[in-house]
């Protein structure tokens, strides 16, 4: 007869070095998982919002306005999104159409003027970057844009609208919308793309705009 002895089993421990190395690695997955995630989450919440407050802002600074027929953009120098928490200095740009590059930094936006003899709506542009228009995610239906100009003015307009281009389509410098401006910045996963965001215009500010910034 054979007796096979069978030993109790016993579970081997892992070394301190592994767990701590598996800690880490979990840590660091979760990490990177809530960074990916956040800035979405957090532009959804901002254009919740501004879905919930922006129409009574758009109603108090309209009052608050004097609006000739006509606008008059002149030469402008910042630009504000007060509850997205975009103000920013705005310089001269310029595009080259045969390279395909753009007068561009990290610290300002920049303004392009139209080309000699032609009629366009005026263009904004900026990198997608926080100090520039990364918050511009967070916008939402009727978000009031303030432009000073170089005369001192301030212009206001509201958000209608969006779309998105290839980063070879240049046919929205040619583009005339009547009393408006637009916003270009990147986008995509991989920034691949451009987005182009519509401003329609409300009036020059005569009363001091106070919008409660957000609580995101």
């Amino acid at each position: 007869m054979v007796v096979v002895m069978m030993r109790k089993y016993k579970p081997t421990k892992p070394k301190v070095g592994q767990l701590a190395t598996t800690v880490v690695a979990i840590s660091l997955l979760c990490f990177g998982v809530a960074n990916l995630t956040w800035p979405h989450v957090h532009a959804a919440l901002q254009r919740h919002e501004g879905a919930v407050h922006n129409v009574a802002t758009l109603k108090k600074v309209s009052q608050g306005a004097s609006q000739p027929l006509t606008m008059r953009l002149g030469t402008p120098t910042h630009l504000s999104l007060p509850r997205l928490g975009i103000s920013i200095a705005v310089d001269k740009g310029v595009y080259s159409a045969d390279a395909q590059t753009w007068t561009i930094d990290s610290h300002h936006a920049f303004w392009m003027q139209a080309p000699s003899g032609q009629t366009a709506t005026p263009i904004i542009y900026g990198h997608d970057i926080s100090p520039v228009f990364g918050h511009l995610a967070g916008v939402a239906q009727d978000e009031i844009l303030q432009v000073v100009n170089i005369q001192g003015q301030t212009l206001l307009f509201r958000y209608v609208g969006d779309q998105t281009l290839a980063p070879t389509d240049a046919g929205i410098m040619g583009v005339h919308y009547a009393n408006a401006v637009i916003l270009i910045t990147c986008s995509g996963a991989q920034y691949q793309y451009r987005r182009a965001l519509k401003f329609a215009y409300v009036g020059i500010q005569d009363v001091p705009l106070t919008v409660p910034g957000s609580a995101l």
